[in-house]
């Protein structure tokens, strides 16, 4: 039998970040925790206020209704979160993590045995020019 629970945590940013809805300070979301008793599985279910389309305010009573339908090993409990697809991947993430015996590795690669780097973008966040452009050089 599962067990299923949630957790909140609230990112508090160094400086102020715009976005194209204005100004952040924090940036909440949740972490989502599967256990089979021996080994748990971890999915962040990662939302931005203003910007992601996830019910907000049923956010919350999403995630406890899934917990309940995991624990009660409901068929498919990710068919109502067609208005949360922060949690949906928050789920798959956890179950994923579950099946790979809970070591917080979702796809084993060179990268995640720390024996080969991988090419990003970087994430350049709005404001003044001097600002962008010194962003840019850093990057």
């Amino acid at each position: 039998m599962l067990k299923a629970t949630y957790k909140r945590y609230r990112l508090h940013f160094r400086n102020p970040v715009l976005t194209s809805r204005g100004e952040m300070q924090v940036k909440n979301g949740y972490f989502l925790f599967i256990s089979d008793g021996d080994k748990t599985g971890v999915g962040e279910c990662s939302f931005i206020e203003g910007l992601s389309m996830d019910d907000l305010d049923n956010y919350e009573n999403a995630l406890r209704h899934l917990c309940r339908r995991i624990e009660e090993e409901e068929n498919e409990p990710e068919s109502d979160l067609i208005k949360f697809p922060s949690i949906r991947f928050g789920l798959e993430c956890a179950l994923s993590d579950l099946k790979n015996g809970g070591k917080k590795i979702l796809f084993e690669s060179e990268f995640t045995r720390g024996k080969k780097h991988i090419p990003i973008n970087g994430l350049i966040w709005m404001g003044a020019k001097n600002f962008m452009l010194e962003q840019i050089r850093q990057k």
